[in-house]
């Protein structure tokens, strides 16, 4: 536990340190990687254990940590000269030449961790991809404890913890993506899909239905074709209304209501604040809206807020615990969750419709105050 408070009280430095980003890679090993190594319990000085410009058989890594005479983890200090992927793909081979059971790589800022016994690309090996201006100081701290101190190389415990780091990374992917593909499936119904809900049909009224109905079924329930939720949400509100006008005003409601505007509307404006059950928060952007109001979501449902993950489009994932799997990413405050912030308004709109849903506030509790993007200095409430 000592061990695990210094090695965060050291990266704290560094993440406040500018040089990190300049170091050669001589220097980079020095300080950053031997630094780290010591802190876990190596001694830096046994060449037996600690070996460096370790030769692979098909290249060179900065160190092999050994036991036994045999190398247990590479542990490669190099700057990206080239394609990341080629880099990491020299590694894995590395690993595999040398039966290494895990391979980190950093360039100083960034980290990423492989297990070569998942087989497959770099990216299917990926146990994770850490930034030190993104991920707190804490959790690295642990997770380099758990895969790079000497104790647990000794018995075998970096192994199964990399595994379970590999296989909770390997959940959050699939569960990220099982939404799209149940809409798929839905979409066009798999001829099993449809005779499993026949035969259930059948033994539940005693009417076995027609094929084509149950394929009506099936498909009604998935997304429109190019549809995303918020587009469906808006639709069945407004249809709920008695047919009125969407953009027609309404002295039942609020003008800045989201409720009162379908996303596209927004596609034009800027954004300057946003009421969440009362509460007033300005912002300066769109992207800055959406990061605060994912904070305060994250604030007030803590233990559930990981549900985001699973708000899937059938496009690219726009909440992700891992930050590469993302353009431009933001990480959210107190979680280990990262929003997507690289989207349009109203992008970002149906993306507050979803968290809306997704913790059963209703559509009026939310209130954005906005303006035509020409006119900077006008508000208007929207």
């Amino acid at each position: 536990m000592k061990a695990v408070k210094k090695i965060a009280s050291v990266i704290a430095d560094w993440k406040s340190d500018p040089r990190l980003g300049r170091l050669e890679e001589p220097l980079l090993r020095q300080a950053v990687a031997l630094r780290l190594l010591s802190l876990l319990g190596w001694d830096i000085f046994n060449v037996e254990e600690v070996q460096p410009d370790y030769r692979t058989g098909g290249g060179t890594v900065a160190f092999a940590l050994c036991l036994d005479g045999l190398p247990r983890l590479l542990f490669d200090v190099r700057r990206e000269t080239g394609a990341l992927e080629a880099v990491h793909a020299a590694l894995l081979e590395g690993a595999a030449r040398t039966g290494a059971e895990l391979a980190l790589h950093t360039d100083g800022r960034r980290w990423w961790a492989f297990l070569p016994g998942a087989g497959g690309s770099a990216a299917e090996a990926l146990v994770f991809r850490r930034d030190l201006a993104q991920d707190p100081a804490d959790q690295l701290a642990a997770e380099f404890a758990a895969l790079l101190g000497r104790e647990q190389l000794v018995s075998g415990a970096f192994l199964a913890a990399a595994e379970q780091l590999h296989r909770e990374r390997r959940r959050a992917r699939v569960l990220e993506a099982l939404p799209a593909a149940w809409g798929r499936l839905l979409a066009a119904p798999d001829p099993r899909l449809v005779e499993l809900l026949t035969a259930a049909t059948e033994a539940s009224c005693g009417s076995a239905p027609e094929r084509a109905w149950v394929e009506e079924f099936l498909r009604g329930r998935a997304a429109p074709a190019g549809a995303r939720p918020a587009e469906i949400v808006f639709q069945r509100d407004f249809e709920g209304e008695t047919g009125r006008d969407p953009e027609a005003p309404s002295a039942a409601r609020d003008d800045g209501e989201i409720n009162r505007r379908k996303p596209e509307f927004f596609s034009g404006q800027t954004v300057r604040a946003f009421s969440l059950r009362g509460r007033t928060v300005a912002v300066q952007s769109w992207e800055e809206l959406l990061v605060r109001l994912c904070q305060e979501f994250a604030a007030a449902h803590p233990q559930d807020f990981e549900k985001v993950l699973w708000m899937n489009d059938g496009g690219p994932p726009r909440f992700s615990r891992y930050s590469d799997q993302l353009k431009i990413p933001e990480k959210i405050r107190k979680t280990a969750i990262y929003v997507e912030t690289r989207l349009a308004p109203e992008e970002i709109v149906r993306t507050a419709i979803d968290l809306l849903k997704s913790f059963g506030y209703g559509l009026d509790e939310l209130i954005l105050t906005t303006g035509p993007a020409e006119e900077p200095g006008r508000g208007a409430a929207a």
